[in-house]
């Protein structure tokens, strides 16, 4: 919801969920939908970020996902 009503404050606490490797990959997930929801060049830098070859499957593919919508050119990239 942080994302959906754009409660900027939060964008640093999505952005831990979403980086967090002790978090559950579904509490990873939703900080990434939220910072989709954010949007903005922070979002496209942090979603960038996470869809290195370094992460998880499932949180590269939400990223690249979620680039889709905010770069479409970042997300060629990173897939």
């Amino acid at each position: 919801m942080a994302g959906i009503w754009k409660v900027e404050a939060l964008r640093s606490k999505l952005t831990s969920l979403a980086e967090s490797n002790q978090a559950a990959a579904e509490v990873r997930e939703a900080g990434l939908e939220g910072l989709v929801s954010l949007g903005g060049a922070a979002s496209v830098q942090e979603l960038v970020k996470l869809a290195d070859v370094r992460s998880p499957a499932s949180i590269r593919a939400a990223s690249v996902a979620g680039l889709t919508n905010l770069d479409p050119s970042a997300a060629a990239k990173a897939a």
